[in-house]
């Protein structure tokens, strides 16, 4: 039987209440992205049984072995232009601004390239067809490619693409995390029960660190989010100081070397 236990969670916070679980802490050993969740939890769990460690997070690792050849190769086998600057729109399940953005998005930003890179929900749950049926409708424009469902690695997109819009999703720390601009969109697409129940919606997000979202820009309308998209591509130092503030807080030291230093702890923690 083993004698030590430890957990890594499945991505980055994004402001889900999932990570606050109890029972989460009922391992020896816990390692955490960055101090945002560690300071969470001591606020939630005064009396926990786990040991914190603050580690990075080790998704971002692989990022570093991308090169400049590679952002060429993959944006030839996208079919975009390998001279024109990328966006990146990869926004979340629910709640999401797909069904809020532009028709025209595509004609709007005809000067660059644009990746679609949606959640996997959106291909297998009937109630996102409506959102799947207006990324098809996009990537009929040459400017645009339409990620696959099997095209789960994200790190090819971060590394080919120049800024991110997205939701209240955790793959905007992800972006802001190796120092590119992501664009936040606030207006969202809800259910009818849920505009009569917010609270329903609520108990996905951790509403309560809301600010977080500040790591970019967070227009309020798809006419604010193209006015932001324009002077983060012009200017992507725009936010800089808040985006290494908030994304260092919640993703930790993005470094190339957190896998490494989670190997090193558990080889400590099996010596104890």
């Amino acid at each position: 039987p083993f004698k030590k236990s430890a957990l890594i969670m499945h991505g980055t916070w994004g402001g889900k209440t999932v990570n606050y679980a109890p029972d989460l802490n009922e391992v020896d050993l816990r390692f955490l992205d960055g101090k945002f969740m560690e300071d969470r939890l001591l606020e939630l769990f005064p009396e926990k049984k786990s040991i914190y460690y603050i580690s990075g997070y080790s998704k971002l690792d692989n990022y570093f072995q991308l090169t400049e050849e590679d952002r060429i190769k993959f944006l030839q086998s996208c079919h975009l232009d390998i001279n024109k600057k990328t966006i990146l729109y990869a926004p979340t399940f629910y709640p999401s601004s797909i069904l809020k953005m532009g028709k025209k998005f595509p004609e709007d930003f005809a000067e660059y390239n644009i990746i679609l890179k949606p959640h996997s929900h959106l291909f297998l749950r009937k109630r996102y067809r409506r959102d799947l049926h207006r990324l098809e409708t996009w990537a009929k424009y040459p400017n645009v490619y339409l990620a696959h469902f099997n095209e789960t690695d994200i790190l090819p997109f971060l590394n080919a693409s120049d800024l991110m819009i997205s939701d209240m999703s955790s793959a905007v720390f992800e972006f802001s995390g190796v120092g590119k601009p992501a664009i936040i969109n606030m207006f969202l697409h809800y259910r009818p029960i849920d505009r009569l129940f917010p609270h329903k919606v609520r108990k996905r997000l951790d509403i309560s660190k809301f600010y977080l979202w500040e790591v970019g820009d967070t227009p309020k309308n798809y006419k604010e989010m193209v006015q932001y998209v324009r002077e983060n591509l012009a200017n992507p130092d725009k936010n800089k100081t808040k985006r290494e503030e908030l994304s260092r807080y919640v993703v930790g030291e993005v470094d190339g070397k957190v896998s490494e230093r989670i190997a090193d702890k558990l080889l400590e923690l099996a010596k104890i």
